[in-house]
């Protein structure tokens, strides 16, 4: 009874306040109140709310950013802690895409968030899902990174390592997603998790048809965005893609054009190469992935930094990928040809 009446009983230290911020119609009001937690027992403390215009949120967080001392971005991972995600600026310059992916993913994510209304004027349940196929290496969680630092979005993933969750975890891990909307939730390696057959990674507890009830929206999951992501569209359970409607983009992420590679080289080095060597370096990288194209560029930087030279030149680039090269071919040797993937670390890269 102690503890119930500690949670119910709110009231005032120090005094709230109002800002009004040049570009904003309404004021932010920040306030100090209590928060109770009964998650992993009794915990009680102060915490600062601000009170923003829902119309205004995103210009808002942007206003505000910079005088928060809280850099970093929480996913929620159903049972277990909360993971941080090193908070970035919403920027979608740090990734490298063609057109159709810009359009199919960017001005889609946009568009849906700034037309909430226009979904329920027209009697649309205002949800979305994505599915994100390709290789490992060409962009999918650079973009989903991307996407979950918009100013607007709260985050939200499942550790299906965990044997101990079951369906009841899934449906409360949307539940809290719609609470805290918009929100992302987040299925990596989808195809590992639901295939076609049993020989996969998959032993969670949460079903097939849990899953599809929570993608199908049997329970209104208003402003939830879902981004799933697969190596192999095809390996996945053909019940997760029979049904229109559970991911209203799939976004192929295949191995980067010469284009792209030029793109992708220029801006990770800041534009210190000339364009002959640009060209050379292209034609050398045919077939290279975003993370091979960045493995050869931090070998580049490693062979700069033992000659103890400031900048990273033409024939360090070049050897890099030499290198990156040779591995991939015995890997693939090693692996009877089936060919190889490399990890990405979008947080410290610029594109990919």
């Amino acid at each position: 009874m102690a503890a119930r009446a500690l949670a119910w009983d709110p009231h005032w230290q120090n005094t709230p306040v109002a800002l009004w911020f040049h570009g904003l119609r309404h004021a932010v009001l920040t306030v100090q109140v209590p928060y109770v937690s009964f998650a992993r027992g009794l915990t009680h403390e102060w915490r600062a709310w601000f009170i923003v215009s829902r119309a205004e949120v995103a210009q808002a967080l942007t206003l505000l950013r910079p005088l928060l001392s809280e850099s970093r971005k929480a996913v929620r991972v159903g049972g277990g802690e909360d993971v941080p995600l090193h908070q970035a600026a919403y920027d979608w310059d740090r990734v490298v895409l063609d057109p159709d992916q810009m359009r199919l993913v960017r001005q889609d994510f946009e568009s849906f968030l700034q037309r909430e209304a226009w979904f329920k004027r027209h009697r649309l349940p205002f949800r979305r899902g994505y599915l994100f196929y390709g290789p490992p290496g060409n962009g999918k969680t650079s973009v989903i990174r991307v996407m979950a630092t918009h100013p607007m979005i709260s985050v939200h993933a499942l550790d299906f390592s965990n044997e101990e969750l079951g369906n009841e975890t899934l449906t409360l891990l949307f539940q809290e997603a719609s609470r805290c909307a918009p929100a992302l939730v987040v299925f990596e390696d989808f195809d590992r998790l639901y295939g076609k057959t049993d020989m996969g990674d998959n032993r969670t507890k949460i079903t097939l048809q849990h899953l599809l009830n929570c993608l199908d929206g049997l329970v209104e999951h208003e402003g939830v965005i879902v981004v799933a992501t697969a190596n192999d569209q095809t390996a996945l359970d053909p019940a997760i893609l029979r049904r229109p409607g559970r991911f209203d983009r799939t976004v192929p992420f295949r191995p980067p054009t010469a284009d792209l590679r030029r793109e992708y080289l220029r801006r990770l080095s800041r534009g210190s190469f000339d364009e002959q060597t640009l060209t050379r370096a292209v034609h050398e990288t045919d077939g290279f992935s975003f993370a091979q194209l960045r493995e050869g560029y931090i070998l580049a930087g490693q062979f700069s930094f033992e000659r103890a030279d400031e900048a990273i030149r033409a024939g360090d680039l070049l050897e890099g990928i030499r290198v990156v090269r040779i591995d991939a071919q015995m890997v693939g040797s090693r692996l009877d040809g089936r060919g190889v993937g490399f990890g990405l670390s979008v947080s410290q890269t610029p594109g990919g």
